[in-house]
């Protein structure tokens, strides 16, 4: 009969190799031997693997069944809902454990929650959030300054969402990324145009997604910024992105928007199984 330590291992590798049938075996002993009342890390364990693969209902049987609850336990539990894009119950997760009382959140409970506030446009519940930063003193955390960024820029407040970047003392491609990706999805085209080549600058890697923010914005506002578009192509090349389907499509859309049929063109005949 294997050990509660074995078990947990056993459990990191069944999360690991993604492999819900080894998983299930084991969870079946679990119960059968009552760990789940008895030990924490075996509960946490079992939360953590059906979480990496994405099967939320049985996490939150394991997480109803457990008697204690820890940090990790929140955290696990709080994560995979925003992983999975549940932000409301990430926000109601969090506010119960708030309830709770017994775990004070940590650098990790505040970026979840925070990005489950920007999700969802939780103003209010995000500037609570915020404000929780600063009296813990978590501010100069960068997870949880870039999911401060995100939340800002989404709710609309993008100069709010800047002063947390420029606030950043060590800042990783999370937040460059972070900071593009809310002014472009906002409209704000000259900032996100700006802090783009600045990132390029700093040798920053771009993400698909502030990639496919950055030419919407170039198509929307037609040859005044095809030059941005041709940059934008190349980065895109550069990070070996050229073979995404959203991408490609994106591009002749942009090039046929700015006026250049010839780029367009092209660009579809180097991907035709994108179009």
């Amino acid at each position: 009969m294997a050990a509660p330590i074995t078990l947990v291992a056993l459990l990191k590798n069944c999360a690991k190799e993604k492999d819900p049938s080894k998983g299930n075996k084991i969870h079946d002993d679990i119960v059968k031997r009552g760990l789940l009342e008895k030990n924490v890390y075996v509960g946490n364990a079992l939360i953590k693997m059906y979480a990496e693969i994405e099967n939320l209902q049985q996490c939150f049987i394991v997480f109803n069944k457990m008697y204690e609850h820890d940090i990790v336990t929140w955290n696990s539990m709080i994560t995979a809902l925003v992983a999975q894009g549940y932000d409301n119950d990430a926000i109601f997760l969090y506010e119960q454990m708030q309830e709770e009382g017994l775990e004070a959140p940590d650098e990790v409970t505040l970026a979840n929650a925070i990005r489950a506030c920007g999700g969802v446009f939780a103003l209010d519940e995000g500037l609570e959030l915020h404000h929780k930063v600063i009296s813990s003193g978590f501010e100069l955390a960068v997870d949880v300054a870039n999911a401060l960024v995100w939340f800002h820029a989404s709710c609309d407040r993008v100069k709010d969402a800047r002063k947390v970047f420029d606030d950043i003392l060590e800042k990783d491609s999370v937040s460059w990324n972070e900071m593009v990706l809310g002014y472009a999805r906002k409209a704000y085209s000259h900032q996100a145009f700006v802090l783009f080549a600045e990132m390029r600058k700093e040798g920053i890697v771009l993400e698909k997604s502030t990639c496919s923010a950055l030419l919407r914005r170039c198509a929307s506002m037609g040859s005044i910024t095809l030059s941005w578009g041709r940059r934008i192509h190349a980065s895109i090349i550069e990070f070996g992105f050229n073979g995404d389907a959203l991408l490609g499509n994106e591009l002749v859309f942009m090039y046929s928007n700015c006026g250049s049929n010839i780029d367009s063109q092209l660009t579809r005949g180097r991907m035709p199984e994108l179009i």
